[in-house]
């Protein structure tokens, strides 16, 4: 899946836990993988989202 340019997978570990991957795109940006999250499925995917903002966002104060 795509969100603002960042390619991310939402995986089920168990039926309401679940576990995203963001991909970076070249090595020098960080990507990550995230302990498990209960939810649906969905909800992995909003709470995946909104890492991907928080992570643009400390970027951008950096000034990268």
């Amino acid at each position: 899946m795509e969100h603002r340019k960042a390619i991310f997978d939402v995986v089920e570990i168990s039926p309401l836990k679940w576990r995203w991957t963001i991909y970076p795109k070249n090595t020098s940006e960080v990507g990550g993988a995230s302990p498990e999250v209960a939810g649906t499925r969905q909800q992995a995917i909003a709470q995946c989202r909104l890492e991907i903002e928080c992570k643009l966002e400390r970027r951008r104060a950096q000034g990268s």
